[in-house]
């Protein structure tokens, strides 16, 4: 793999991290707001989090930023 598609893999990588945190903000929606979408983010999360370490790794360490950005 050269660097620069490392680079990219990596930059993918995080933008689907924030995409799923940013995301998890439906969790706070109403009902009639949030729809079925709602369930489909739940399901894929604990999917992930479930059958994959290093998704884990990667969602507990980004925890307390996202949490802070959030509040502030």
């Amino acid at each position: 793999m050269s660097a620069e598609t490392k680079r990219e893999t990596i930059q993918d990588a995080k933008r689907r991290h924030n995409v799923a945190y940013r995301y998890s903000l439906i969790l706070g929606m109403p009902d009639e707001l949030a729809g079925n979408l709602r369930d489909q983010y739940t399901q894929r999360l604990d999917d992930l989090l479930t059958t994959c370490d290093k998704c884990i790794h990667n969602w507990h360490l980004g925890r307390k930023p996202y949490l802070k950005d959030v509040a502030g």
